[in-house]
């Protein structure tokens, strides 16, 4: 449950930030064994899940961290980019996630997959603005805020000037 609870305080922690306070806010899941079930497969997808040691990182360990990145094949002949005269390297692309997902799913996928009929792979969590501060408030009792996620000296500053504010409404 914590992941879900750390994911859900990012999402609606925008509250406290002037551009973000009067919008939805939207967390986003990942049919991870779906993409694993790819992997050895012609299909695979330049979805990559790394997961850094938490050792040693409070942060990491408090947020429980997860890095994603969504690899491309440039072809240096088509696009005349050579690194040590090798033909072909990878890049980043820093496009949305969600888009490249449902792009790749598309494009690349045979719409009679029974599998993929079968299997959600991108999960769309939309938020109210008008539930935010309540979730806020109900993650702060469940552990989940500034104090937690961002440990030491910091995070407290952070709690102390942000619970002013999530309580005065």
């Amino acid at each position: 449950m914590d992941i879900y609870k750390i994911a859900l305080y990012f999402a609606t922690s925008g509250l406290y930030n002037v551009n973000e306070e009067n919008k939805d806010c939207v967390v986003w899941a990942i049919n991870h064994q779906y993409i694993n079930h790819l992997k050895p497969t012609v299909n695979k997808t330049p979805l990559y899940f790394y997961r850094p040691s938490y050792h040693g990182n409070k942060f990491l360990a408090a947020q429980k961290g997860l890095f994603s990145t969504w690899k491309i094949i440039k072809n240096s002949i088509r696009d005349s980019s050579y690194i040590n005269d090798i033909p072909m390297f990878e890049l980043v692309d820093r496009s949305p996630l969600d888009e490249l997902i449902c792009n790749f799913f598309n494009i690349n996928l045979n719409e009679n997959n029974e599998f993929l009929k079968k299997n959600k792979i991108l999960f769309k969590i939309i938020i109210p603005n008008k539930l935010k501060h309540d979730i806020l408030i109900q993650l702060k009792r469940d552990g989940y805020s500034e104090e937690h996620l961002f440990p030491g000296f910091q995070g407290v500053c952070m709690a102390m000037e942000k619970v002013k504010r999530l309580y005065e409404k």
